[in-house]
C-alpha cells in the first residue's frame, strides 16, 4: 500500500474544503442541534418530502434509525435491505444526489427520518421503476467529529481485519461539509486454515492447501470530501473520493514444484516460496461528483448532475509455466438534468411531468500478455438518453372527484437511449395507484426496459486463475481447474417486461404496524448472465467454453453469455412492528412530577443530570419554574423536541449526554420485522433445442444449487437507556441438481438457517457513567457476531459423502465472526 501517497491524498482533501467552511462553522454552536422528532403540519408536505403524491409504505424516525445500531448511512441502507427488497434509489431531503458517495459517511444522528416509498417514486427522478426508494432527510443542523476503531477475527482462526476511520460533519440548513478518511485491512485465509482436504490430483503429496487462500489478503485507503451550499435560489453540492486497494491471494503451487521430490528444512521451505502461483491486483479509483438543485417559475423545479470516474486496474497472475499480467483502465463522465412540475390541471388535480435529458463518455483501454502472447483491446461508448413521465390524478377525495372511490392516479412513461455502438434502446412502462382509504395502498405497474452489456462484460482483459476448485458433474468429482474470466464482445442487448402489483396497509399507528406485499413476474430475453455451474446442462449448450483432456476437465471459459431467455414469478410479502418504550429518565421525571416536582425531592439521576447540563445558557434553553429543563414527554413522538427535550441544559437541543453518541432521555424502540419470499417460477432457456432450465426443480446455473422456493428475512431489534441489540435471521429452502455422474444421481443442498447479532451500548445516554468518566460523552461499543451458529449448507451425493468442492470450508471459508468497535463523537 502506498501509504505516502494516502497522506497526501488526506491533506491535500482535507486542508482546503475545512477552510472553505470556517467562516460557516465558527458561527455555529460548538455542538450538533438535535431537532428531536419533527411537528407535523397536517395538510402540509413533511420537510424534505419526495415529489408526487404517493406516499411511504414505511416512515422511520430518527428513534427508529437508533434501534437499527447503525453508525452511517451506508451501514443504515444496509441494514434496510429486507424493507426495501435491495439496494434501493436513495435521495437526500427529497432531492437527487449525484451518487451515494456524496452521503455514504454521514452519520447516521444525523439522519432526522428516513421515508421508504414504492418504485412509481423513482420515476419522478428520472429514475427506471425498478428499484424502491429510500429518502433520507436530515437534521436541519449537525456539528460532530468522528473516529471509528473496528477489528475482527473468526473464531475457527485466522481472517484477522480491521478498520479506522476519522471524520467530521457541518449541517446547518443546505449547507454541509463532510470528511472521512478510512483505512482497512484484513489478512489472508488458507485453505490449511480450514481443514480444506488434499486431492488425490497431486501425486507429490505435498500439501498445497498451505499455499491456496480462501480469502485473499486485503488492504485499502480511501478519502472521500463532499461540501453542500445554497446559493440564492439554488444549492450545489461537490463531491470528491479516491481509494487504493491491494489485493494479494494465492492459486497453489507451479508443475516444477509439485514434480519435484518432497524435502524439508529451510532450503526446501525457500524453493516452495519461490514456486507459490501468486495473483496481485492492484486497483485505483476517482470519483467527482456535482449537484445542482433549484426552483423555476409556476411550481417547476430543476435538478442538474454530474459524474466523473476513472479506474485503474492491475493484475498479475503467476502460472505454471509464465506470468500472466493485465491492466484495465476506464474513464467515465455522466451528466443529466430533470425538470419537474404541473402541466395543467384536471378536476382530480394537476397533472404533472418529469422530464430528464442526459449524455454520458465511456472509455475502457485493456491490455494483457499471457503466454507471451500481448492483447489490447480499447472501446468507447457515447450514450444520448432521455425519459418523459406523467401523472394524472383521476379521482380525488381532496377535491370530491368520485370520491366514494378514493385517490386514483395514473402514470405513464418512456425513454430512450442512443448507444454509439449499439443503437437506440427503448422503455416503456405505465402504473396505476389507488388509495381507496387513508390506511391502504395499491400500486400496479408494467414496463418493458433493453439493456445493453456494459463496457466491463465487453472489454475487460482475459485473465487465467489457475487451480479454482469445481465440482464436475459428469464425473462426480471435484477437480482444479484453470477459469478464464474477462469481456465478451459477442454479448447482445437484453429486453425485459416486468409487471408488478404491490399493496401497503398501514392499519393503526400505535403500535406502528405496516403490512406489505408485492407480487412480481419478469420475463426477460437475451439476459446477460456470469457464466454458470458446469452442469450437463450447461456443457452441452456451450461446449466450446469447457476443456477436457482424456476426459478431465482442465479449463472453463467463464466470460459473461447471453441465455436465450429467462423467467421469474415470485410473491414478496410482510410486516414491520415498532413499539415505543420509555427511558429510565423519562420514567423518573413522571414520577417525580406526579409528586409534586418539588426541587429538594428531584431523584439523584436527575440531580446528575442537572450539574451536568442544567447550568449552562445560551440559546434555546427551556426551563422550568426551579430553573431545571422541562421534563421530556412519554415518548419521542409525542413531543416536538422529542429526544432532545430534556436535559440540554441551554444548550439548543443537545440532549443528554451529548449529540448524537448521548440522547438517553427520548424512548426507546422494540421493532420487528418478517419478510417472506415465494418463488413461482425461476427458468431459463438457454439455448435453442435445449431443455429449458427450472431453478426450482433440480437445474442450477450457480455453485451453490437452484434457487430456493422459500426465503425469509426476519429482525428483531431493542434499544433504550444507552443499551441495544439487533438480530437478523435469513432461512433459505433446500434444493437440489439432477444430472451428476450422467444422469444417474444428485446434489442436495440442504436448507440455511444464519443469524447475527449486534450488541451496543450508547455510553454518553448513561448519566452516572458520563458523569465519572466526561470523555465517554458521545461513544459507543460496539459488539457483532456474524454467524452465531457457524453454520454451513449441507451438501450431499447419492451415496450420503460431500464432495470436495462442497467443503465448509469452501462454502462460507470465514464462519463465525467476532467483531468489536469503538466510536467516539467529538461535539
Amino acid at each position: 500500500m502506498r501509504r505516502p501517497a494516502s497522506l497526501m491524498l488526506f491533506f491535500l482533501l482535507g486542508a482546503s474544503p475545512a477552510a472553505l467552511m470556517a467562516q460557516t462553522a465558527s458561527q455555529e454552536p460548538p455542538v450538533q442541534i438535535d431537532e428531536g422528532e419533527e411537528i407535523v403540519v397536517t395538510g402540509q408536505p413533511q420537510r424534505g418530502a419526495v415529489l408526487g403524491n404517493i406516499k411511504p409504505e414505511q416512515q422511520l424516525s430518527s428513534a427508529d434509525i437508533r434501534a437499527l445500531g447503525v453508525t452511517s448511512i451506508s451501514e443504515m441502507i444496509t441494514e434496510l435491505s429486507a424493507q426495501t427488497n435491495g439496494t434501493p434509489v436513495v435521495l437526500l431531503n427529497g432531492k437527487r444526489i449525484s451518487s451515494f458517495s456524496e452521503i455514504q459517511d454521514i452519520p447516521s444522528e444525523a439522519v432526522a427520518r428516513v421515508d421508504i416509498l414504492p418504485e412509481q417514486v423513482a420515476l419522478s427522478y428520472g429514475y427506471a421503476p425498478t428499484q424502491k426508494v429510500a429518502n433520507i432527510v436530515l437534521r436541519q443542523r449537525f456539528r460532530a467529529e468522528l473516529a471509528d476503531l473496528r477489528a475482527a477475527t473468526t473464531t475457527d482462526g485466522g481472517r484477522e481485519s480491521g478498520s479506522a476511520e476519522a471524520g467530521l460533519l457541518r449541517i446547518r440548513g443546505d449547507n454541509r461539509f463532510t470528511l472521512n478518511v478510512k483505512y482497512n485491512a484484513a489478512a489472508s485465509l488458507l485453505e490449511s486454515q480450514r481443514g480444506i482436504e488434499r486431492t488425490v490430483s497431486n501425486p507429490a503429496l505435498i500439501d498445497v492447501t498451505r499455499f491456496r487462500t480462501l480469502s485473499p489478503a486485503t488492504e485499502s485507503i480511501s478519502a472521500n470530501a463532499t461540501y453542500a451550499r445554497a446559493l440564492g435560489g439554488m444549492s450545489m453540492t461537490v463531491n470528491g473520493r479516491v481509494e487504493l486497494s491491494d489485493n494479494d491471494s494465492l492459486q497453489g503451487l507451479s508443475a516444477a514444484a509439485l514434480a519435484a521430490p518432497i524435502g524439508d528444512g529451510p532450503r526446501y521451505a525457500e524453493f516452495l516460496r519461490d514456486n507459490r502461483l501468486d495473483q496481485q491486483i492492484r486497483g485505483t479509483t476517482g470519483h467527482l461528483g456535482l449537484t445542482f438543485n433549484g426552483l423555476l417559475g409556476k411550481g417547476w423545479q430543476w435538478s442538474f448532475t454530474g459524474n466523473g470516474d476513472v479506474s485503474d486496474t492491475r493484475t498479475r497472475t503467476d502460472r505454471s509455466s509464465s506470468t500472466d499480467r493485465a491492466s484495465a483502465r476506464s474513464r467515465a463522465v455522466t451528466g443529466d438534468l430533470l425538470l419537474s412540475g404541473p402541466v395543467f390541471d384536471l378536476p382530480a388535480g394537476a397533472v404533472k411531468s418529469s422530464v430528464r435529458v442526459g449524455a454520458s463518455a465511456n472509455g475502457f483501454e485493456a491490455w494483457s500478455i499471457r503466454n507471451g502472447t500481448e492483447r489490447r483491446n480499447d472501446y468507447d461508448r457515447q450514450i444520448a438518453s432521455g425519459q418523459v413521465t406523467l401523472d394524472l390524478p383521476i379521482t380525488s377525495k381532496a377535491r370530491g372527484v368520485l370520491s366514494a372511490v378514493g385517490d386514483i392516479g395514473i402514470n405513464v412513461n418512456a425513454a430512450a437511449q442512443e448507444l454509439s455502438d449499439f443503437g437506440t434502446l427503448s422503455t416503456l412502462g405505465y402504473g396505476v395507484r389507488w388509495r381507496p382509504i387513508p390506511a391502504v395502498q395499491l400500486l400496479v405497474s408494467a414496463n418493458q426496459d433493453r439493456a445493453a452489456p456494459t463496457g466491463n462484460q465487453l472489454s475487460d482483459p482475459v485473465i487465467r486463475t489457475e487451480n479454482i476448485p469445481v465440482f464436475d458433474y459428469q464425473s462426480g468429482q471435484t477437480v482444479f481447474v484453470t477459469r478464464v474470466t474477462g469481456g465478451n464482445a459477442q454479448l447482445k442487448e437484453s429486453v425485459r417486461d416486468q409487471f408488478r402489483l404491490s399493496a401497503t396497509v398501514k392499519p393503526f399507528d400505535k403500535p406502528n404496524l405496516t403490512l406489505t406485499a408485492t407480487y412480481l413476474n419478469s420475463r426477460t430475453s437475451n439476459p446477460i448472465a456470469a457464466f454458470p455451474e458446469p452442469t450437463p446442462a450447461i456443457e452441452d449448450a456451450f461446449d466450446g467454453r469447457f476443456t477436457r483432456v482424456n476426459g478431465a476437465l482442465t479449463e472453463i471459459d467463464a466470460r459473461p453469455i447471453n441465455y436465450l431467455r429467462s423467467q421469474s414469478e415470485q410473491l414478496r410479502w410482510g410486516f414491520d412492528l415498532s413499539f415505543p418504550l420509555k427511558s429510565r429518565i423519562q420514567k423518573l421525571v413522571e414520577a417525580w412530577r406526579a409528586a409534586g416536582a418539588k426541587p429538594e425531592d428531584r431523584p439523584k439521576e436527575l440531580q446528575d443530570m442537572r450539574a451536568l447540563f442544567g447550568n449552562r445558557g445560551g440559546r434555546g434553553a427551556q426551563r422550568g419554574q426551579d430553573g431545571a429543563p422541562p421534563p421530556p414527554a412519554p415518548n419521542d413522538s409525542d413531543h416536538p423536541r422529542g429526544e432532545g427535550s430534556f436535559g440540554g441544559g441551554g444548550r439548543p437541543g443537545g440532549g443528554f449526554g451529548g449529540p448524537g453518541g448521548g440522547r438517553g432521555v427520548g424512548g426507546g424502540r422494540l421493532s420487528f420485522s418478517l419478510y417472506h419470499t415465494w418463488h413461482f417460477t425461476e427458468s431459463i432457456l438457454i439455448a435453442p433445442g435445449v431443455p429449458e432450465l427450472d431453478l426450482l426443480n433440480g437445474d442450477a446455473t450457480g455453485s451453490s444449487g437452484g434457487q430456493p422456493r422459500h426465503e425469509v428475512e426476519a429482525r428483531v431489534g431493542y434499544t433504550n437507556n444507552g443499551l441495544g441489540a439487533r438480530l437478523s435471521v435469513d432461512w433459505e429452502s433446500g434444493t437440489h441438481v439432477d444430472g451428476a455422474l450422467g444422469g444417474t444421481s444428485r446434489l442436495d443442498f440442504g436448507s440455511l438457517a444464519t443469524a447475527n447479532l449486534r450488541l451496543f451500548a450508547n455510553l454518553g445516554q448513561m448519566p452516572s457513567l458520563v458523569k465519572n468518566h466526561p470523555f465517554l460523552r458521545g461513544s459507543r461499543v460496539s459488539i457483532g457476531i456474524d454467524n452465531i451458529f457457524n453454520t454451513r449448507r449441507d451438501v450431499t451425493n447419492a451415496t450420503g459423502g460431500t464432495p470436495l468442492r462442497y467443503q465448509p470450508g469452501y462454502l462460507d471459508p470465514l464462519g463465525r465472526t467476532i467483531s468489536i468497535s469503538f466510536r467516539k463523537l467529538f461535539f
